[in-house]
């Protein structure tokens, strides 16, 4: 499932910046100079494990959608995969709420590692690693819109297992504030039962540092090609 979540979310990277024009002679000009922003995080942006099957929502939609009644059809079907995920995060969160405040005081804190991993590849970058700076009027910025873990399988004896997601906003700004590389990109991290997050602090941690890695690798793959001669 983990290898999975990354091939889609390479390849997705790939099809949205391979059709996207490099920067300027004028726009490499302007970005003599770059910085990263400190990373902000949502205030609700951290969600409690959630067991649902998401991709059940899509499936259904893309169903109603094939079955020849449209639009209408994909509306229905998303509806009833959203009931469906919902009922079973219902019986999930019965069956393992008591672990949720272990959980969550196992989770890391997540602006610092992300702010430490865009600086690390940006310092190593051909072209922003010259024009990294302390501050600048370009600035690199990250907002955490979503993190927590989410159903990501079921393992050999039956049991979900689930995986740290981070959705993060990441953006090359000009002096004049438009975004001229970004979106949200989504990461995912270990595959693991809902009882080890709950009992092992370091398998956390190490999970959500693989999210991150994969959420932030996307941005700075589209920034390499943007930049590229």
């Amino acid at each position: 499932m983990k290898t999975t979540a990354i091939l889609t979310a390479a390849i997705g990277s790939f099809l949205l910046s391979s059709c996207a024009s490099k920067f300027t002679a004028a726009q490499r000009e302007a970005l003599s100079t770059v910085a990263v922003a400190p990373v902000s995080v949502k205030s609700d942006a951290y969600s409690e494990p959630y067991g649902g099957d998401r991709g059940a929502a899509s499936n259904a939609a893309l169903t109603g959608t094939s079955s020849g009644t449209g639009a209408i059809g994909g509306v229905v079907g998303s509806l009833v995969g959203e009931s469906i995920a919902a009922s079973q995060n219902g019986i999930f969160k019965a069956k393992n709420k008591q672990y949720f405040p272990a959980i969550k005081g196992n989770t890391p804190e997540i602006s610092g590692p992300i702010g430490k991993k865009l600086g690390a590849d940006l310092k190593a970058d051909p072209f922003f690693g010259s024009r990294l700076r302390e501050s600048s009027p370009n600035q690199i910025t990250g907002n955490v819109t979503s993190y927590g873990l989410v159903r990501s399988g079921k393992g050999g004896d039956g049991n979900l297992l689930m995986t740290p997601r981070v959705i993060i906003d990441l953006a090359l700004r000009d002096a004049g504030g438009k975004k001229l590389v970004g979106r949200n990109y989504v990461g995912t991290g270990y595959n693991h039962p809902v009882t080890k997050y709950a009992s092992d602090a370091g398998e956390t941690r190490t999970g959500y540092e693989m999210a991150i890695r994969v959420a932030i690798d996307q941005f700075t793959s589209e920034l390499s090609r943007k930049s590229a001669e």
